[in-house]
């Protein structure tokens, strides 16, 4: 029996996509998490995912992905190893783009 690999992520896109020369675009994905520190005041922590797709939805990932935009991912974490680093990423199935509006160049304005 398998054991459960899922993963959703919410965040927005920090860079342009590029596909690669076998049809496939990794992509980071930028995902934001607010906590109250002891004085009450909000902290902002960023998290960011690589994230992998292949075939026509990276064609389409390609086609829609604006730096900033913001998107759902659903897939399962994966890990090559490569010169004996383990690098984790998602291998998403599922991506949804939200609309665009001022918050895009809000987010990618925030990392930078």
């Amino acid at each position: 029996m398998n054991d459960l690999n899922s993963v959703l992520i919410e965040g927005f896109l920090t860079k342009e996509i590029y596909l690669s020369e076998k049809g496939d675009a990794v992509f980071p994905v930028a995902s934001a998490t607010f906590e109250k520190d002891k004085d009450g005041n909000y902290i902002r922590e960023l998290a960011f995912f690589q994230v992998r797709v292949e075939g026509k939805l990276a064609e389409s990932c390609k086609a829609l992905g604006v730096p900033g935009r913001r998107l759902r991912a659903v897939g399962k974490l994966r890990q090559i190893k490569t010169d004996g680093t383990a690098h984790t990423y998602i291998d998403a199935e599922h991506v949804e783009f939200r609309p665009i509006d001022d918050s895009c160049k809000e987010a990618v304005a925030s990392i930078q």
